[in-house]
């Protein structure tokens, strides 16, 4: 690859200049670039994969969101006279707790930190512990590049799942700052569609 790429080069030089002191220079050139372009691909060659290949993730990937049971059907196995939906994320967040080691013993019992599902494991993220609905979450990464996010809302007295979606995103390696960066759907993120939705599963 390296000597074709050098015979290239020189072709190109023989072509377009007649002065030994041009060719000379600008072999010195354009060999530095190519050093330089060699030597910095493999730090950004996961970026560059991540900015090319997510959009069109995005666009393949399901972003609908799956109500394996109905609010109303819900309400009838839970037995709830009367549902009181959630307003917004800012009432969920006040009626919903995140943290799992603040919940006492009683509710570690009821609610696990873990579900199994499909052979699958899912994990704890925020969940309105009055009605018993749970949001879990679980992720897959490939390469560090390629990040798959499944999101169950899970019924804990019910030992149901009751509404299901998947996201993408990509990620990459940075020289500097955070350490890595997430690059994500152009489009409303399917998070705030399964949230649109939980909200009526409450009273």
């Amino acid at each position: 690859m390296c000597r074709w790429l050098i015979k290239k080069i020189e072709e190109y030089i023989n072509k377009h200049f007649s002065s030994e002191n041009d060719k000379t220079f600008l072999t010195i050139n354009l060999t530095c670039y190519v050093f330089l372009a060699l030597l910095i691909l493999p730090l950004t060659y996961d970026r560059i994969i991540a900015e090319i290949t997510t959009p069109i993730r995005c666009a393949i990937a399901d972003d609908t969101v799956k109500v394996l049971m109905p609010v109303e059907e819900w309400q009838k196995q839970r037995g709830i006279k009367k549902l009181r939906p959630i307003k917004d994320y800012a009432e969920y967040r006040k009626l919903s707790n995140s943290i799992y080691n603040s919940l006492t013993p009683s509710e570690k019992k009821l609610v696990p930190s873990v579900i199994n599902i499909n052979g699958k494991e899912f994990k704890f993220i925020e969940g309105y512990i009055y009605s018993g609905v749970i949001l879990y979450s679980r992720k897959t990464s490939y390469l560090n590049i390629f990040n798959n996010y499944s999101y169950l809302v899970y019924d804990v007295f019910l030992q149901k799942t009751i509404l299901s979606i998947n996201s993408v995103s990509g990620q990459y390696w940075t020289l500097m700052g955070p350490g890595s960066e997430l690059i994500f759907c152009d489009r409303p993120d399917n998070l705030d569609k399964l949230f649109n939705i939980l909200y009526q599963y409450s009273f």
